[in-house]
């Protein structure tokens, strides 16, 4: 019986593993002790207060002095709080993260502006098909009438409308992939992280930008202060024929990994 106790004990002790404290933890639990103490201080002072205007009694040794917070307390409510203070919630990987799915919800936008502007100028693909096969003056005539009585003409405003489109699309594209791409790259996290610590920075108030005109990548912090990263992409970039080919296979059905 005596065994089987011990095994009992065992299990459960087991299965129950305990978790560690965190400073968070610290910190409420030692200002929640001090808060405590001041508040019975309060009402040790009102009580000794009331007993001395109306002659009830006297308070005791103790009574009221009980209630000080010592050296040690403080000391430990303190270093509670510097251990928040240094402490990482918010790193430079979760926050480059986070920069990327922002800007892959601005590629989505920037690519369903794209589609609406690409379709107005598809009204040339239906141009085109028509006189391809115009071959005989029947058909050079109703190609005439196909231009004179449809919709076919291409407006400033259709143009501008499709080449900011386009802009967008390149933009957005590269922050989205930088920023990913970033925020894999240990050194740029150890670094960025580095940074927020040894100046007391906060990521979370933080921007960042990237810039593939000069391959620059910017953080910079709601204090002002910022680091940034050039060159350090050079070997990422993908060159226009590598986008056609990778858009091309993808769009006419094709397997690309």
């Amino acid at each position: 019986m005596k065994k089987q106790l011990i095994a009992a004990s065992l299990f459960l002790s087991a299965s129950a593993p305990a978790f560690a404290e965190t400073e968070i933890d610290r910190l409420l639990n030692v200002s929640q002790q001090i808060s405590a103490q001041v508040q019975n201080a309060k009402y040790a002072v009102t009580g000794a207060v009331h007993a001395a205007v109306h002659g009830d009694g006297i308070a005791d040794m103790g009574a009221i002095t009980g209630y000080q917070i010592s050296t040690e307390q403080m000391n430990t409510y303190n270093e509670a709080l510097d251990d928040v203070r240094s402490a990482v919630y918010y790193n430079a990987e979760m926050f480059l993260e986070d920069a990327a799915e922002e800007a892959m919800d601005n590629l989505a936008a920037a690519v369903d502006v794209f589609a609406v502007a690409a379709q107005e100028i598809a009204k040339v693909d239906a141009v085109a098909e028509v006189a391809e096969n115009v071959d005989t003056v029947e058909e050079q005539v109703q190609l005439q009438e196909f231009v004179q009585n449809e919709d076919v003409e291409l407006t400033q405003q259709d143009i501008v409308a499709y080449n900011d489109s386009l802009e967008n699309v390149e933009a957005s594209s590269q922050e989205a992939a930088a920023f990913l791409i970033a925020s894999k790259a240990e050194y740029v996290t150890a670094e960025s992280d580095h940074f927020s610590d040894t100046y007391n920075q906060n990521l979370i108030d933080a921007t960042v930008s990237y810039t593939a005109t000069n391959d620059t990548l910017e953080l910079v912090w709601a204090s002002g202060a910022g680091i940034s990263y050039s060159g350090f992409f050079a070997n990422d970039f993908m060159s226009t024929q590598e986008v056609l080919g990778v858009g091309q296979s993808i769009y006419e059905g094709n397997t690309y990994e």
